[in-house]
C-alpha cells in the first residue's frame, strides 16, 4: 500500500507570523442566492394544486363585450323575450402536469464533523436551493421567450409597436429625431393592446416590465431615458435621494417604475458548464470561476406581463396573471436522510412544478429592443 507523501514547508525563522497553527476565522466568502431574492418572485404567481395533474378553463373573452348591434337587445312590447342563444360564451379546457425535480448533495460524516472553516451542511443546502431557483427561472424565461407560445396579437417588435422609431438603445429625447420617445411609445402601444385583448380587466398597475441587465443599461443610456429621469422628480429621487436605498434598479441607472410600469431587472445568472476539477488559482479562476456564465434573460426582448394579486394565487379562482406556476406538495422542500450504514448524509431540495403561460393575452412579448 502506498504511503501518503509528507509535505514539508520551506525553512523559516521564528517570527510574529510563524511558529503556531492558524485558527479558522469563521469568515466565509460565498455567493449563494437566497430563494427569496430571485426576481422571478416579482412577476410570476405560484398556485398550490391538489394534484400533480390539473385542468383549468379558459373562458371566452369575447362574450362579455360582444355588442354587434343594439337591435340584438331590443325587446318590443308584445314580442317574445330575446333568447340570446348565440350570446352564450364558450370555453377551452387546458391541462398541465407538474414535474418533480430533485437537487441533491451528499456529505461524508467525517467532513461534517471536522469542517470548521464554514457550516458545510447549511452551505450545500443553500447551494441546492439556489440551483432549484435558477433552473425554475430559466424554465420560465425560456417559455416566455419562445414566440410560438404567444398568440400573434401579443408578440411584436419594438419598432412595430412604436411606429418605426427603432430600438430602445437609440431612443431619443429630440422631437426632430426618428427615434423620438421610442421606449415610451413601445410601452404605451403594448399596454393599449393588452387592455384591448383583456377587455380592460388588466390595468397598468397590474403590469411588470422585465428586462435583462444589459438591456437595462442600453435603455438607461439613451437620451430619452436620461431626459425622463431628469424631468421626473420621483425618478430622480430614486436614483439620488433617500429612496435610492430602496431602489433595486439603482445599479442600472433606472427607477423602480418606467412610464408608470413596475420595472424588474432579471439578473439571474447561470453557469452552463460542468465543474472543472483541475482548476487552480485564486477566486477569479477557482471555486467555479472558470465556468461559462450567462444571464438567464436575453438582451433582445422585454416582457410586459401581468401579475394581478400577490405571489400566491388561489387554485380554482379567476386569475389574470400571465405566468402561473402550479406546484403540488413541494414548492421548495428540504429533505435530509442520515445514512448510518455508510456514515454519510444524503441531502435533497425538492420541487414539484408546472410553469404555464396561462394568460398570454394579459402580456406582451416585445422583441428587437436592442
Amino acid at each position: 500500500m502506498a504511503v501518503p507523501a509528507v509535505s514539508y514547508s520551506n525553512l523559516v525563522y521564528p517570527s510574529a507570523s510563524s511558529g503556531f497553527i492558524p485558527e479558522a476565522t469563521g469568515q466565509v466568502i460565498a455567493f449563494t442566492i437566497d430563494p427569496g431574492e430571485f426576481k422571478i418572485n416579482s412577476y410570476v404567481q405560484n398556485v398550490k394544486t391538489p394534484k400533480p395533474i390539473g385542468v383549468y378553463a379558459v373562458l371566452d373573452r369575447d362574450a362579455p363585450v360582444r355588442v354587434v348591434n343594439d337591435a340584438d337587445f331590443v325587446w318590443k312590447d308584445g314580442d317574445e323575450r330575446p333568447e340570446g342563444r348565440e350570446q352564450i360564451g364558450r370555453f377551452q379546457e387546458r391541462s398541465f402536469i407538474a414535474t418533480r425535480r430533485d437537487y441533491s448533495f451528499m456529505l461524508g460524516e467525517t467532513a461534517l464533523e471536522t469542517t470548521d472553516l464554514y457550516d458545510l451542511k447549511a452551505t450545500e443546502q443553500g447551494n441546492a436551493a439556489s440551483r432549484a431557483m435558477v433552473n425554475r427561472t430559466n424554465r420560465v424565461i425560456s417559455m416566455l421567450e419562445t414566440t410560438g407560445n404567444w398568440p400573434s396579437t401579443n408578440v411584436a417588435t419594438a419598432t412595430a409597436l412604436n411606429g418605426g422609431r427603432g430600438n430602445w438603445a437609440t431612443a431619443s429625447n429630440d422631437i426632430s429625431s426618428g427615434n423620438y420617445l421610442a421606449v415610451q411609445r413601445t410601452i404605451y402601444a403594448a399596454l393599449a393592446n393588452i387592455l384591448l385583448q383583456t377587455n380592460s380587466k388588466v390595468k397598468p398597475k397590474d403590469m411588470v416590465l422585465v428586462l435583462s441587465p444589459n438591456a437595462a443599461v442600453a435603455t438607461a443610456n439613451s437620451s430619452e431615458i436620461h431626459d425622463y429621469i431628469s424631468h421626473s422628480p420621483a425618478a430622480i429621487e430614486q436614483l439620488t435621494g433617500k429612496a435610492a436605498a430602496l431602489n433595486p434598479n439603482l445599479a442600472w441607472g433606472l427607477p423602480t417604475n418606467l412610464y408608470g410600469i413596475e420595472l424588474v431587472i432579471e439578473d439571474c445568472p447561470r453557469v452552463t458548464t460542468r465543474p472543472d476539477m483541475s482548476a487552480t488559482g485564486d477566486q477569479g479562476s477557482f471555486v467555479g470561476g472558470a465556468g461559462s456564465r450567462v444571464f438567464v434573460k436575453s438582451d433582445s426582448t422585454a416582457f410586459l406581463i401581468s401579475r394581478k394579486g400577490g405571489l400566491k394565487g388561489i387554485y380554482g379562482a379567476k386569475s389574470f396573471s400571465t405566468v402561473q406556476c402550479y406546484f403540488w406538495k413541494y414548492e421548495l422542500a428540504v429533505e435530509i436522510f442520515n445514512d448510518a450504514r455508510n456514515k454519510r448524509m444524503d441531502g435533497h431540495v425538492v420541487e414539484y412544478f408546472a410553469e404555464v403561460l396561462a394568460a398570454p393575452i394579459a402580456g406582451m412579448l416585445i422583441t428587437g429592443i436592442t
